[in-house]
C-alpha cells in the first residue's frame, strides 16, 4: 500500500508492479500532487552514497485509507516509519483484528524505524518484529548491533 501521484510515470510504475505480479489493488491516488523523484548518487570507492529527494508534496497514507483494506488477505504488515501517528492508528486496527482471529489467522505486524525522529519511536512497541537502522541506533547511544539489540529490548514487545 501506498500513495502516488497520478501521470505517465505513475502510470509505467503500476503497469511494472502489475507485470511483475504485485497487487496495487491498495494503491492511493493523490491528486493535485506531484510523484517524488530520488537520484542516487553512489561513490564506487568508498560505499558510500547520497539521495537526493524532490516533489516531497505526496500524502502519506492514512488510517482512513488503511480502513479499506480487507486484512482478512493479509499474514504480514510492515510499516516504514514515516507517519507515525497515522500508522499507529492502522496497527490498532491490526492488533484489534489479532485480538479475535485464530492464532492461524493473525497477522504479524512489522515496523522500521529508519529516521533519527523522536515521535517514530512510539512504533517500537508495536512490531513483533522491529528492525531499526545503524543510524537510529547510534543515536541512542548503542555502539553496535549486540548493544541495540539488548539495549531496545525493554522498548520493544515481549517476545
Amino acid at each position: 500500500m501506498g500513495s502516488l501521484a497520478p501521470g505517465h510515470i505513475a502510470d509505467f510504475i503500476l503497469e511494472d508492479l502489475t507485470r511483475c505480479g504485485i497487487d496495487v489493488t491498495n494503491v492511493i491516488t493523490q491528486t493535485g500532487c506531484s510523484l517524488p523523484t530520488s537520484i542516487v548518487i553512489s561513490n564506487i570507492i568508498s560505499g558510500c552514497r547520497t539521495i537526493l529527494h524532490m516533489n516531497r508534496n505526496l500524502p502519506d497514507v492514512t488510517a482512513q485509507d488503511f480502513e479499506k483494506v480487507d486484512l482478512t488477505r493479509y499474514k504480514w504488515i510492515h510499516w516504514e516509519g514515516r507517519n507515525a501517528n497515522e500508522q499507529l492508528k492502522m496497527i490498532s486496527r491490526v492488533e484489534k483484528y489479532n485480538s479475535t482471529a485464530p492464532k492461524e489467522q493473525r497477522i504479524t505486524i512489522s515496523v522500521e524505524i529508519e529516521k533519527e525522529r523522536e515521535e517514530l519511536y512510539q512504533l517500537f512497541p508495536h512490531g513483533d518484529l522491529v528492525f531499526v537502522s545503524k543510524d537510529v541506533a547510534k543515536s541512542l547511544g548503542f555502539s553496535c548491533a549486540k548493544d541495540a539489540v539488548i539495549g531496545l529490548y525493554p522498548r520493544v514487545k515481549s517476545g
